[in-house]
């Protein structure tokens, strides 16, 4: 598959929002195409692909980590980690799951 290469344009990874990347991440895990992701958000399907395509290994992985802890009884909490050069990805961290935690967790979503 090969996609068409916008000239003049920076990468997707440089002008993209934090809460668009975690709606492309949301999207990709729950099955949605390039296509599908690419016209909700307005980039083209080359774009998200390659915003994709070093991710999605990371996602899938962290995924499973947040499934195991979570039928551990533990909390996960998705934390942005900054990296030196201004890009950042979201990493989980998982936390014990009282009972006390867990009530805050629900009252805040509220």
């Amino acid at each position: 598959m090969s996609f068409a290469i916008s000239t003049g344009r920076p990468p997707l990874s440089g002008r993209i929002e934090a809460r668009t990347a975690g709606i492309i991440r949301k999207r990709y895990l729950a099955g949605a195409s390039m296509a599908e992701i690419a016209a909700e958000i307005g980039e083209t399907e080359g774009d998200i692909y390659r915003y994709v395509s070093p991710r999605r290994d990371r996602w899938k992985r962290d995924l499973d980590i947040e499934h195991q802890a979570q039928a551990r009884g533990h909390i996960v909490v998705w934390r942005r980690f900054v990296r030196k050069s201004g890009s950042f990805d979201l990493r989980p961290v998982t936390l014990p799951g009282t009972t006390i935690q867990r009530n805050m967790m629900a009252e805040a979503g509220r």
